[in-house]
């Protein structure tokens, strides 16, 4: 067991304490944990506490069995009629200082931690008093509240400044793909520009081949680029960016080289088989896709090929390219790609449509199409360039609200497909089994919610209530159940819909807020006539 062989190997580590703080230095992985008590004196009694069972990594199929080091602890005296204050400190980072210079910060007193709860009490309330006053229109909720103030603890800086959006509370880190799904409604409703602009600029820093992370690490060397979507995520990102601030001199000035990059690379071809093809759709490899789970080393939904959500995602890129090009003054780029998306949408909707099932194949592959009904087809519908055509939107609407909607989300898979696994949850392999063939994402409710309402112009005859309830059961009865003031990472396919995996996920809030805002209250972005 992983509990034996770390037995073997005992913890490298040094200790350093003073009369009220202990200074743990590891080896592997190298890291520096610090922990200060503003009262009391720390007294030195090393104990491995052995066989600690963890009851949900048991759930979970992982390893549920660990030894915790207690290198010590606090003593304090009390009189016993009297009460007393105090506080346990800790932080921790790769660097030793760093650890050291963030406990400095918070502070080592009562005083000093009691003036950091009322700054931040302080500014939650002037973030929902902010929120409010730019939306006077919205009357003030208290699940709403939970959720403004949620949203801000994805957000996170490291010891540069630098800004990160963090996928997901526990276990997830910065990813690209998810970082500009959920910029939106994390940044950009709230007002938070300048956050913003931070990810936006240092992202275009990372892009490779024209690649944009998948998973974002200290080290370029050391990123996931094995992903089609992230880069056309991010120029859609830019487009909302600009829809808020109509800031178009910082992306001509920092973003726009990145830009022609990204579009450049992917129609000239580049890693992991992206390529725009013949057709000017957009081939690419297995895995590639946010449906990305593996088991056994193969991918459970690889979608080689050409994805439906991939190319309208690209023909969205190419009209943003066209639409800045001809802002920026360059004729020539403006017409090239302007053509390019004509051409890709009249492949799309020849290749695309299934007769027999009145919507969208998932992926078109040479002769091979997949008809698998999953959500990924609402993505066509609900980007602000749609390449699917106008007549075809009513009729996927209508077979992704029977075959998929359920109040937490959109299913991965149709019930009635073979592959459909209702219950995610044993050990990684079952789990990943079902991650992408049934489970329900709640982030898909915001490009569901936009699509029905993009379509609600078109057919006045729809009824109202899908737009009456399309959120209620996820942000207003969901978020005191799981992770208080979340929304989790999935739930089950299967009723009743128990959440599952990550108590609170970035894009899970984000999208749902950003349909709330946007479609349901109709409230548009200032700059929004730039389309």
């Amino acid at each position: 067991s992983d509990v034996y062989k770390r037995q073997l190997k005992p913890l490298q580590y040094t200790q350093i304490q003073t009369e009220n703080a202990v200074l743990l230095s590891f080896c592997n992985p190298k890291s520096t944990l610090a922990i200060c008590s503003t009262k009391g004196k720390f007294i030195k009694n090393t104990n491995i506490i052995q066989n600690l069972y963890y009851r949900q990594e048991d759930l979970r199929g992982e390893s549920s069995i660990d030894d915790c080091l207690q290198p010590g602890f606090f003593e304090l005296k009390i009189n016993p009629k009297k009460s007393i204050k105090t506080c346990i400190i800790a932080s921790s980072d790769k660097n030793k200082k760093n650890s050291i210079d963030l406990i400095q910060k918070i502070g080592i007193t009562n005083k000093e931690i009691e003036l950091l709860l009322k700054y931040e009490v302080k500014k939650n309330r002037q973030l929902l008093i902010d929120f409010y006053s730019n939306y006077y229109k919205i009357q003030e909720s208290n699940w709403l509240n939970w959720i403004l103030l949620g949203a801000k603890n994805f957000l996170v800086g490291d010891h540069k400044n630098n800004k990160h959006i963090m996928a997901g509370y526990f276990w997830f880190g910065p990813w690209g793909r998810d970082t500009f799904i959920s910029l939106p409604g994390l940044l950009l409703i709230p007002r938070r520009f300048n956050d913003a602009k931070n990810i936006l600029y240092n992202f275009s820093k990372l892009v490779k081949n024209g690649l944009v992370p998948n998973f974002q690490q200290d080290q370029q060397e050391d990123m996931g680029y094995n992903t089609v979507d992230a880069s056309l995520w991010y120029l859609n990102a830019i487009l909302q960016y600009l829809k808020y601030t109509g800031d178009f001199t910082f992306v001509q000035k920092k973003l726009w080289s990145t830009i022609l990059k990204i579009v450049r690379c992917f129609e000239k071809g580049t890693d992991f088989g992206i390529k725009m093809d013949q057709d000017c759709l957009l081939q690419h490899g297995p895995q590639l896709t946010w449906m990305d789970a593996i088991v056994d080393g193969k991918a459970v939904t690889p979608r080689s090929g050409k994805a439906v959500e991939i190319q309208s995602l690209w023909y969205n890129a190419l009209k943003i390219i066209g639409l800045l090009a001809e802002k920026f003054g360059d004729k020539y780029i403006s017409e090239k790609y302007t053509e390019i998306a004509f051409k890709s949408k009249l492949s799309f909707n020849r290749k695309f449509w299934n007769k027999q099932r009145n919507c969208l194949f998932d992926v078109v592959e040479n002769d091979n199409n997949d008809s698998s009904i999953r959500p990924n087809q609402i993505i066509p519908v609900a980007l602000d360039f749609s390449i699917i055509e106008n007549d075809h939107c009513r009729a996927i609407i209508d077979v992704v609200t029977s075959e998929l909607l359920t109040p937490y989300g959109l299913r991965t898979l149709e019930k009635k497909d073979s592959k459909y696994n209702g219950k995610y949850v044993g050990n990684r392999k079952s789990r990943d089994q079902a991650y992408h063939n049934g489970t329900v994402w709640p982030w898909l409710l915001g490009p569901f919610t936009k699509a029905y309402f993009k379509i609600k112009k078109i057919d006045t005859q729809k009824s109202n209530t899908i737009e009456e309830n399309i959120l209620q059961t996820l942000l207003k009865d969901h978020l005191l159940t799981n992770g208080l003031g979340y929304v989790s990472e999935v739930f089950d396919g299967d009723l009743p819909h128990k959440a599952r995996g990550c108590i609170a996920q970035a894009w899970s809030i984000a999208e749902p807020l950003r349909a709330y805002i946007e479609d349901i209250m109709n409230i548009k972005p200032k700059f929004h006539e730039i389309l």
